[in-house]
């Protein structure tokens, strides 16, 4: 079948579960809802990616109709998936993301509201504790180290200050930290950059290979996937690819090489594009310990408890998890 074909297919089971609304078969209704949920859902995977029109449309329309299946976790795959997506236009980032935060706040009553708060209390007032123990510990150089920053809730960058060399040193810190040890690799900052030409954006766009025997952690397919990344944007010009992100957010970076989507979002908050959370696997377990169904949920939730940025929720649970390797305790 065809997009057209299971978008009417869509239409018929939509139209069908409105009636059953108003009628007061709420049960039917909720099962035609979900049957209109999974034909869109078809539509969606049919379709051309290059007709991003089409496909915000498509992909707005499969959450809307699970959100009204009820099948909140299913909505909030399909909405954290397509916002994934670079092309997607801004009506409908605009339309998944408000959706999401409907699913996040729909999904509290199942939520350990109790437990996340003891468990980010716990956190942060470890983290704090320790955090004031190593700045009195610091000496002047090492202030001026950015890699590894003994504060975790740093102030993330000023975008619209951010350069070219700056970036790229961030980009190459989420490539080096994603699946290893973030301590280990800013122990070897000063190695990795002097590898990757200081990240003169000039220099690295004439270097055909980087000699593995120079970067101190041996992955090579980081090492070729970061400066394919250089390269790509020293192809378009630094200043045209940073108005593309300013302009088209997170998603821009999934463009980038070695961009999954846990590492466009440490990167966006780094660099002070947006405010958001990592999804990596100590956050997911955070999550599931409080019963929350997702990382989204769960921070979206501490954030607003709190009146803090999602950013420093991030930090104080991740650094919590990273010192101890392990979840914070929530008693």
């Amino acid at each position: 079948m065809t997009w057209v074909e299971h978008h009417k297919v869509s239409e018929k089971f939509a139209s069908q579960a409105q009636v059953a609304a108003w009628e007061g078969r709420h049960t039917e209704a909720l099962s035609l809802y979900a049957d209109a949920a999974d034909a869109e859902s078809k539509a969606l995977a049919d379709l051309d990616t290059s007709k991003a029109r089409t496909v915000g449309i498509t992909a707005v329309s499969a959450a809307a109709l699970y959100y009204k299946a009820k099948d909140f976790a299913q909505a909030e795959e399909i909405a954290g998936r397509w916002l994934g997506f670079s092309s997607l236009p801004a009506f409908a980032k605009e339309q998944l993301r408000s959706l999401q935060q409907s699913i996040w706040l729909r999904s509290e009553d199942s939520m350990n509201k109790t437990k996340a708060k003891r468990m980010f209390e716990n956190a942060r007032r470890e983290i704090n504790k320790a955090q004031e123990s190593s700045v009195e510990a610091m000496d002047a150089t090492q202030a001026e180290y950015r890699w590894g920053a003994l504060n975790p809730v740093y102030e993330p960058l000023d975008f619209d200050a951010v350069g070219a060399t700056q970036f790229l040193g961030e980009y190459c810190y989420a490539v080096f930290t994603s699946g290893f040890r973030t301590a280990i690799v800013a122990q070897h900052e000063q190695a990795i950059a002097k590898a990757f030409k200081n990240f003169d954006l000039d220099a690295l766009a004439r270097t055909d290979s980087i000699d593995l025997a120079v970067v101190p952690i041996k992955n090579e397919r980081k090492v070729k996937n970061f400066l394919k990344g250089a390269k790509a944007i020293a192809s378009e010009g630094f200043e045209a690819f940073k108005a593309r992100l300013k302009e088209g957010g997170m998603d821009v970076l999934g463009e980038l090489p070695w961009m999954g989507r846990a590492n466009r979002q440490h990167l966006a908050m780094i660099i002070g594009l947006e405010d958001t959370a990592k999804d990596d696997v100590w956050l997911r377990r955070c999550a599931k310990e409080c019963e929350f169904p997702s990382v989204g949920a769960f921070v979206f939730f501490l954030a607003r408890e709190y009146g803090l940025s999602q950013r420093e929720v991030d930090a104080f649970l991740w650094d919590y998890c990273r010192r101890h390797q392990g979840v914070p305790p929530t008693d």
